[in-house]
């Protein structure tokens, strides 16, 4: 059996980083418009940082009134300045800027899929429920082979 601080901070550390995906995936998402459906990494971590860190703040604290566990992820957050704070501190890897780690929460992120670009930094997101873009040589990529085949022998 695991130390109660042990689950305690395994919960702290996978309600944030799935907040955190939530919430870049509804900003992003939502404005389609501007972004086009691109995402510059290093924008999307210091642009408005203060600002995105506010809102994850006040989504926990106004739902901790509700379910009590969430006071202690308030705790550990209350102090936090800027989202990049709150991504150093979900790190798995102590050498990893906030920009990896905004990454890898996102590619792991049940909402939303990343694209490379041809531009360094910037990624293309696109809703899990949108199909893929063809690719300039016109095929699909599917996730298995047998799509995959299927897709590209049409």
């Amino acid at each position: 059996m695991e130390a109660p601080e042990r689950e305690e901070e395994r919960y702290i550390y996978n309600f944030l980083e799935k907040i955190t995906g939530c919430f870049y995936a509804e900003w992003y998402l939502c404005s389609e418009e501007i972004s086009n459906f691109n995402i510059d990494i290093h924008e999307a971590v210091y642009n408005m940082g203060r600002y995105k860190m506010e809102k994850i703040k006040q989504y926990v604290y106004e739902n901790a009134f509700i379910h009590e566990k969430l006071w202690t992820v308030y705790e550990e957050i209350k102090d936090f300045k800027e989202v990049a704070d709150l991504l150093a501190y979900l790190s798995s890897n102590p050498c990893h800027c906030p920009e990896q780690t905004l990454l890898n929460i996102l590619r792991c992120s049940k909402n939303i899929r990343i694209l490379n670009t041809d531009v360094p930094g910037v990624y293309r997101i696109l809703p899990v429920y949108e199909q893929i873009p063809a690719l300039k040589n016109g095929h699909i990529y599917c996730n298995s082979r047998v799509n995959q085949h299927r897709v590209n022998n049409k």
